[in-house]
This record gives structure tokens, sequence and C-alpha cells, in this order.
């Protein structure tokens, strides 16, 4: 292709590389605008910490002081709709790597440092000399997609597009702090093929720009490396710089140790001090007028002027002073100051020079870094000369001019993310302690419910057992009643039986008997009075009673279905229970019968129990049921039938339907069939 044509293999490489990480870059961004109300509570904590993590190792926004290049500025307008621009000549085919606008910043009473003069609405284009109307690269609106403020230089992806040109074209601008006019200000624009500003020194065109401000806000000063930011890297170690002492004006020679086709150079200026206001001018230590010379021999037999810098006026120089020049192969690089290189503050003879750093580029990379420095003078000096390739200054790390600037507009992201960040973690943990209290108050409440119900439930428990051994109270009432009169009965029986011997003792066995009867369901009425579990084994005592009761007829008990009676709740197993037992005791006082039939039938859904004797039946009309019968079987909510044959006995029958029990229906025509 036309546009690595003039790169060497290592070149190339270089920019694909760098191509891959702005693909990469644009990736990692575009991820990172997942919404922040979709994330969850941890990512965002984690993404909190991960942004902290990252502006850790950022490099900072240190904003230089003093004297300087500030940029361009155009014509100003009562209103905002105007249209500007700017465009940048490169001379020849690039591949456009990134275009970077740095803003020009003021320093407000309210809001401190911010761009100043930086267009609401604009668009980048980018072209050939084949192809003059160009392709739109970019496009920036503020009221749609806010970008201001900003102190940050703003970053555009160019994807290696071909251009030999650059223009931004604005369609809305601004307003400048002092007077609120509307106005285009910009500091620099750096135009990046891989790592070099094929941009710097180029020619620039504009629409507007008022002469009598050239000196301060000259358009050339768009290119010229010049920005608003001292490279503050944030990491590395600090260097104090190189400068000499005073009256001593040495040339600087570094030897690069082995040959080499340099293309860039970049000279950082002596710090200005660390104490506010700062102690030295911007320009200490950089004279007015200096040479760069290139050798291939320690002699410079061969020297070739690559730089000779005259400094125009006060406004020409900056932090970095940077400058593409023509490929030159060299060894050895010598900086030699000229004449009238002295400060307003001090005399001619008190002459000084110096540098942060003095980087000397190949293909991207600082050549200059770690190696040799020399002066012609052959003396010592209160600072060391390695500070002059050290790659550090008194910040830190000296960053490649495209990393720094990239970390600049990184920091900007961030620092604009973080806060929506935090503050949707705020509102995510106000609502978790309001969740809380509500919780906290809802589980009070429910602790509350909880020992109400457990309350509630004691007191029916008290109730219900109060209930049973009333229920047995009643039952042993009815017992004692009734074996009580029988008793007496036939102890009247036995006074008129005095003349007849056999029928006397007939009649006091029939006491004795009674009155053992009577003690035995006393006693074992009141073992159910003092159990814990009453009927938890409901025909064990069926079988029981049966035995005690009835022991002198013929009797019998089937039973059927038994798992679903264990499902019964005690209450209803004693009322059952109760139920059966007064029709054994019907059957022992009135039915003079001599064997009885008890058959128990459970199945899902429904319970009988049939009591059958072969007694005298009830002399009573058809249909009549005795009212023990009707209040216990009252108390099961089931109903009873009493079928009535003369001399033939009687037949109760109790059906007990339940809800409890959901199964299918299986066993009801086993129910049946027994009818």
């Amino acid at each position: 292709m036309l546009v690595s044509a003039h790169f060497s293999l290592r070149g190339r490489r270089l920019l694909y590389v760098v191509l891959i990480n702005s693909s990469l870059i644009n990736l990692i961004e575009a991820q990172e605008q997942k919404s922040i109300k979709a994330l969850s509570t941890t990512e965002l904590e984690e993404k909190s910490e991960e942004i902290n993590t990252q502006l850790s190792q950022l490099a900072n926004y240190s904003l230089r002081s003093g004297i300087g290049s500030i940029g361009y500025r155009s014509e100003h307008y009562d209103t905002p709709e105007h249209k500007e621009w700017i465009e940048i000549e490169l001379d020849q085919l690039h591949s456009m790597d990134q275009v970077v606008i740095i803003p020009t910043i003021r320093r407000g009473a309210e809001k401190g440092f911010q761009a100043d003069g930086f267009p609401i609405k604009f668009k980048i284009i980018a072209g050939t000399k084949y192809n003059k109307i160009g392709r739109v690269i970019a496009e920036y609106n503020n009221e749609i997609t806010p970008f201001l403020p900003r102190v940050a230089p703003l970053v555009v992806k160019g994807d290696g597009l071909p251009a030999s040109w650059l223009r931004v074209e604005v369609e809305k601008l601004s307003q400048r702090e002092f007077d609120d006019k509307y106005v285009l200000q910009l500091s620099e624009i750096l135009i990046f093929d891989g790592p070099k500003n094929v941009a710097l020194g180029k020619s620039v065109s504009t629409l507007t720009n008022k002469s009598n401000w050239s000196e301060s806000w000259d358009k050339s000063f768009l290119v010229d490396g010049v920005s608003p930011y001292i490279m503050d890297a944030a990491r590395g170690k600090s260097s104090i710089a190189f400068i000499s002492p005073v009256g001593v004006v040495p040339s600087l020679i570094i030897d690069l140790e082995e040959e080499h086709l340099i293309s860039q150079i970049q000279l950082h200026a002596v710090e200005q001090g660390d104490t506010v206001p700062q102690a030295y001018a911007g320009n200490l230590g950089i004279p007015e007028f200096f040479e760069i010379e290139s050798s291939l021999h320690m002699d410079f037999s061969d020297a070739k002027v690559i730089i000779n810098y005259e400094q125009a006026h006060v406004n020409s120089t900056g932090p970095i002073l940077m400058w593409n020049i023509e490929e030159a192969r060299c060894r050895f690089i010598r900086l030699t100051a000229k004449k009238n290189h002295q400060f307003t503050y001090i005399s001619s003879d008190m002459l000084r020079i110096g540098f942060s750093e003095i980087e000397i580029m190949s293909e991207g990379k600082n050549i200059a870094k770690n190696k040799l420095v020399t002066t012609d003078k052959g003396q010592e000096y209160f600072r060391d000369l390695a500070a002059l390739t050290d790659g550090s200054n008194l910040y830190g790390e000296i960053l490649p001019i495209k990393i720094w600037v990239n970390e600049l507009a990184r920091r900007h992201y961030l620092e604009a993310q973080l806060p929506l960040i935090q503050q949707e973690l705020t509102v995510r943990y106000d609502k978790q302690k309001t969740h809380l209290r509500m919780m906290i108050w809802l589980t009070a409440f429910i602790a509350a419910i909880a020992g109400f119900i457990m309350l509630i439930n004691r007191n029916f428990r008290l109730q219900e057992i109060t209930q049973l051994k009333e229920r047995i109270a009643a039952d042993l009432h009815d017992e004692l009643g009734a074996s009580i009169h029988t008793i007496g009965l036939l102890s009247d029986a036995a006074k008129l039986a005095h003349n007849s011997p056999e029928k006397w003792l007939m009649l006091h066995q029939r006491i004795r008997n009674m009155t053992e009867r009577t003690g035995k369901a006393i006693q074992y009425s009141t073992n159910m009075l003092e159990s814990k579990g009453i009927y938890i084994e409901l025909i064990q005592d069926m079988r029981q009673e049966l035995r005690r009761m009835l022991s002198e007829l013929d009797h019998s008990l089937l039973v059927d279905g038994e798992q679903y009676l264990n499902q019964l709740k005690p209450r209803t197993r004693l009322d059952l229970f109760l139920f059966y037992k007064e029709c054994l005791n019907n059957i022992c006082r009135h039915a003079q019968a001599t064997s009885c039939k008890i058959e128990l039938i459970a199945a899902p859904g429904e319970i009988q129990l049939i009591v059958s004797d072969n007694g005298k039946g009830i002399s009573k009309p058809l249909g009549y049921i005795p009212s023990s019968l009707t209040r216990r079987a009252k108390l099961l909510k089931a109903q009873v039938s009493v079928q009535d044959n003369a001399n033939q006995g009687t037949c109760v029958k109790l059906v007990l339907r339940t809800k409890k029990f959901r199964f299918k229906h299986t066993t009801r025509q086993k129910i049946n069939n027994r009818k």
C-alpha cells in the first residue's frame, strides 16, 4: 500500500500493533458503556474498585503555569450558531491512527480548571489530495452525548484511515469565560500515525484568526507540540533535571552507542519548581537560540545540523519542545547554545543551560534512554548529566506522547463514570438500608405474630386437653351413675330375697361383680386422665375395653384400614372411643345379649363403626336413638342410626366423614360390599 511504503519493516509492525491496540481500546470502551443500572451491586462495587485502581496508575492533569504557547482562537460572536473550521495539511499520505484534540484550559472562579471555548457541535473530516471532500471520521454534539465539561484531551479513533489532510468543522460554538462571547479555542491538534505525531509543525489554515492576537493565539500554535499539561505520569521514580551552573553553557553530547535512523527529537524543560508560586520561569535553561547536530563520528567531523532553534517570542516555548525531522543516520547527538540565551531577570553574563530529559526517537522508541551524556567543558556539575537520559522527570516516568494523552483522556472517562457508579451504589445502599429496616420490622412483626400464634395454640391445646378431660370425666360420671344405680337395685332385690339363700347369693355375687367393674372403670379413666398421649393406640384401647366390659359375652372386634385410623386427631379418636364405649355400656346394661360383634372400617374420607348384639332390642318407636349416642355423634359431627329388630337384637351404625384424607376412594367399595 502507498500508506506504508515509506515505513521500514519494523515501523510497519509497530503500526500494526498500535492499530490492534486501538481496536482493543474501542472494544473495551464499548463494553464499559454497558448500562450501569443493568449491573448488579457486586459488579458495581468491583467496577468502582477497578476504576480507582486504574486512576491511581494513570497520568494526572498537572497544568503548567508561567508563559508559553496557548493555542488558537477564532473570531468571537454574540450567538453560538457560527461555523468555524481548522485544516491541517500533512504534505504526504499517512495512516491516521488517532486524532487528539487538546482544549484550551481556563481557571474559573467557581468551577476551577475547565476547557474554554471548546466547540459544542463539530465533526472531524479526513481526506487525501485526490479526495477534497473527505470522509467524516467522527461527529460530536454535546447536547446529545455530553463530553463537556472537560480538562482532558479528546481522543478520536482513526482506524488507520489513509489521509493527507484533516479538517475540524465546527457548527456550534461555546462561550468563553471572561466575556461570555462565543468563540472557538483549541490548544493543540495531534495526528498519530503509529506513535508519531505527524501533524507536528505542519501547515494550518483557519476560517478566522485575529491578526492582533497572532503572538498569543496564532494558528501555528495548534501544531507546535505544546500543550497546557506538564507530563505527570504518577508512576516511576522522580528525577531532578540537569542544569548547568550560572555562567557555564556547555554543549551536551549524547553517545547512542551504535548507529540509528532517527526521526524525532523531544526536549523536556526544567521543572519550574514544586512550590506555589513556582520558583522559575517556564523557559529556565532553554537557550533562545540553539542547534542540534548529528554525526557518525565522535569528533563531529561529519556533523549535520538537524534542528536550528530560534525563539521568535516569549510564547514560543513550553514544557516539551518537539520536532519531526528528516530521517538521519547517526550515533552522536550534540546540542549547542548560541547567542542571546539570557534571561530577563539576570545579566547576560549569568547564562545557564539545562533540560529535564532529551529524547531521541527512532521508530517511536527513545534510543537515548540511559545513554552516556558528556559535555565539551570537561568539568563536574552539581547536577548529574545522567538526568538528561534517565527517562524520568520531577513527577516520575516520561511516557511516549501518544500513551500520555490517551491516559489523560482515559482519566477523564473514568472520572466521569465513577460518580455515576457511586451515585447508583448510594441509591442501592439506601434501598438496602430501607429493605433492611423493613426486614427488621417484618421480622419483629412475624416474631410477634408467631409468639401470638404460639400463645393461641397453647391456649387451644390447653382447652382441648381440658375438653378431653371433661369428656372423660363425663364418661366416668355416666358409668358411675349407672353402676351405682344398678348396685342400688340389686341391693333392694337382695333385701327381698333374704328367704331364698340361693337367690340372695346370686344377687350378692352380681353386686360384687358390679363393684369390681366400677372400680376398674374408675382406674381406667384415671389412667387416661393422667396420660400425656391420650388414645395414641385406639384399637388397643377398644380391645381392652371390650374385654373389660363384655368379658361374659361372646364378642368379636374386626378392624379394617388401621393406617387411616392412626391419622385421626387425638380429639376425634377420643370421641370415637367414647361413642364406642357408650354402645358397650348400653349392651351391658340393657340388651341382655349373649353375643356382640363390632366392626370398625376406615377408608380415605370415611370411617364406619358398626356395633350389633343379639339382645332384646329397644322397646321404643322405630328410629329411636338414645340421647347419649346422639350427643356423642354430634361431637364427632357424624351420622348415627339404630336398627332395632325384636328378638333379634340391635345394630348401631356410626358414619364419620373426614376431609383430611384426599386419596382415591378405592376402599369405599370394601365398605359397600360389607353392607
